[in-house]
């Protein structure tokens, strides 16, 4: 009886000891709940306030996929696009766009494949999107891609013109096309936001740390220009607007000056801050050098890469190279594993099944 005894004591004190320990366990993780929702607000009350100083609106805090196509006004004033929008969320959308009119772009080549073919495997974009006057592309190159799982989910056609003046200028027939391409880019991104990338540039890898900034482009080292065949832009951009404005100083004769050259002394110089400048990150200085007479591994460091590859014809050290390389050459799927330099690794790294295409 006594043994009986004892053991009941010992069970009910056991008992009594656990129901303690878990009373003070529920305290604590209230006390816990309660701190961390006062922490959310404190949070929240800190953002609202620091961007209401700065003039934007509450959806850069809350992260709404919605506000990609806000009309933001003047709301970029005071944004920070050295550190991106607050929290690190994404307020450039997931767009890819190329600009492909005239029957010359109907075909689409071995190379014109590469390059999409890259956008879409390393940025996986929600959409793709080709601003054309083209009804449909043709070619196995196209057909091919138009066989992969989700291409066809996420192109998208946008019918398009080329333009022949600007702010009542006519463009000069020489570089039309190029001019046209040049503020049409523009206009574009001021449409939709997103990512512009020429028809020569290959997509190393996924460009989602710069969708934080208002827009990113890169300026060329030792020149006074930026580089316009990578481009990425929310919608209501300041510098999209004061880069258009300055086309009523329109100068036709003259190829880049105002694509590239004018704004950046006229604006980017005066306003460093309405941009992120990806400095050596986007491939756009002239890197034919690289590419075609070298095996260069630096090439994975890039996030994108402008090729060139249609101008092939203008640099002597192509032309009468030691490697035994002929240059200028139309790049296509079988002639493209004689070159062993970089063009070719970055070609087989991405799209070897486009080399291998029957």
């Amino acid at each position: 009886m006594f043994h009986f005894q004892s053991n009941f004591i010992v069970y009910k004190c056991d008992f009594n000891e656990k129901m303690d320990l878990l009373r003070i366990r529920i305290r604590i993780l209230r006390k816990v709940r309660y701190v961390v929702i006062i922490a959310a607000i404190c949070i929240l009350c800190v953002c609202f306030f620091r961007h209401k100083k700065h003039n934007l609106p509450l959806q850069y805090i809350l992260c709404s996929p919605q506000y990609w196509a806000e009309e933001l006004d003047e709301g970029f004033e005071g944004f920070d696009n050295t550190t991106g929008a607050y929290g690190g969320q994404y307020i450039i959308p997931n767009y890819v766009h190329f600009l492909r009119y005239g029957p010359k772009l109907k075909e689409v080549s071995f190379v014109d494949a590469v390059n999409i073919l890259a956008a879409f495997k390393n940025q996986k974009p929600d959409k793709i999107i080709f601003h054309t006057n083209i009804d449909s592309f043709t070619g196995k190159f196209w057909r091919y891609l138009t066989s992969l799982p989700k291409f066809n989910e996420t192109i998208v056609f946008k019918y398009i013109e080329p333009i022949d003046s600007i702010f009542g200028r006519k463009m000069y027939s020489k570089y039309r096309d190029w001019h046209s391409s040049d503020i049409l880019r523009i206009e574009i991104l001021q449409k939709y936001g997103g990512i512009f990338i020429d028809n020569d540039v290959y997509v190393v890898q996924k460009l989602d740390r710069f969708r934080r900034y208002e827009m990113v482009l890169e300026t060329i080292a030792d020149l006074e220009n930026f580089g316009t065949m990578t481009l990425m832009a929310h919608k209501g951009a300041r510098f999209l607007r004061l880069w258009l404005n300055e086309y009523k100083e329109y100068y036709p004769h003259l190829w880049y000056y105002n694509a590239g050259k004018r704004a950046k002394l006229k604006v980017l110089d005066v306003r460093p801050e309405l941009v992120h400048d990806a400095r050596g990150k986007f491939g756009v200085e002239d890197l034919r050098t690289e590419l075609y007479l070298q095996k260069w591994k630096q090439w994975k460091d890039k996030y994108t890469i402008h090729t060139l590859i249609r101008h092939l014809h203008d640099r002597d050290d192509l032309r009468y190279n030691n490697l035994n390389l002929t240059y200028p050459v139309v790049f296509d799927q079988y002639n493209i594993l004689k070159y062993n330099v970089t063009i070719k690794d970055m070609i087989l790294d991405c799209c070897k099944e486009l080399v291998f295409l029957e």
